[in-house]
């Protein structure tokens, strides 16, 4: 059975094809509207010193500062933040699906002091709280272990802050892909469902037409051996009375 087929029974049962459609889409619809859309927010945070430790003019301005040791920090709270613990607590009785923490920026530089936070769920405003509540832990981890160390506070290394959580952004990617998983089997158990009772339907007309037994004008069967024998005979009978009868009328002319 091709493809032309199954479109021949699928129009040849085609009440039952609609029907099967409707319903597809109407549950299709359920499914789309039933999932919730995926929102998402980021954040941006600098690994940067308070004030300048070169000299020069530049020495007090802290973006004229970017040495190795801010990217390390930084590569230290992606570390930090990424253990499971801080996770399971940060993200406890949240609706949030994927927290990515990373200081990658390019391919040809895959570390940088910019901290990036970037957290999605089903809820605004968890996935917002959520990204402030890893900012502010980074913050304190950085804030702590330089404290435990002596560090001048005016020579600490701080995060300053470059694009806050604020705007979330919606996408739909979740209720697309259920939609679109939902609508594919769904199709497949239509033409499924409908090749079935097709079939069902063929082997039962063959039931019906033996049990009535045959119609006026129809198509008649074949008759079985002794039904030909005793037809064989009966011409056999009907040519041997001719031939006598012929006889008989040429003897009395």
């Amino acid at each position: 059975m091709d493809a032309l087929d199954i479109f021949r029974i699928l129009r040849a049962r085609w009440l039952l094809t609609s029907m099967l459609l409707v319903a597809l889409i109407v549950g299709v619809f359920t499914i789309m509207t039933a999932t919730p859309p995926t929102y998402r927010v980021s954040s941006v945070d600098m690994v940067m010193r308070k004030q300048g430790t070169g000299t020069g003019p530049d020495q007090n301005n802290p973006y004229a500062n970017s040495d190795r040791a801010n990217t390390e920090l930084a590569t230290m709270l992606v570390t930090l933040l990424k253990s499971p613990r801080v996770e399971q607590d940060l993200t406890r009785d949240r609706a949030v699906g994927e927290v990515e923490i990373s200081n990658e920026i390019s391919t040809l530089e895959p570390t940088s002091r910019l901290l990036t936070v970037t957290v999605s769920g089903t809820n605004p405003d968890d996935v917002r709280e959520v990204a402030q509540a890893f900012r502010k832990r980074a913050g304190e981890a950085l804030e702590r272990r330089q404290a435990d160390a002596k560090v001048p506070a005016d020579q600490r290394i701080v995060l300053d802050g470059v694009v806050a959580p604020d705007s979330v952004t919606v996408t739909r990617a979740g209720q697309l892909r259920s939609a679109g998983i939902a609508g594919f089997a769904g199709l497949v158990g239509l033409v499924l469902t409908v090749l079935l009772v097709d079939r069902a339907a063929g082997r039962r007309q063959p039931t019906r037409s033996s049990d009535s037994g045959p119609q006026e004008g129809g198509p008649t069967s074949e008759p079985g051996p002794e039904e030909r024998k005793a037809k064989a005979i009966t011409a056999t009978t009907r040519s041997g009375a001719d031939r006598e009868t012929r006889a008989n009328g040429r003897v009395r002319q």
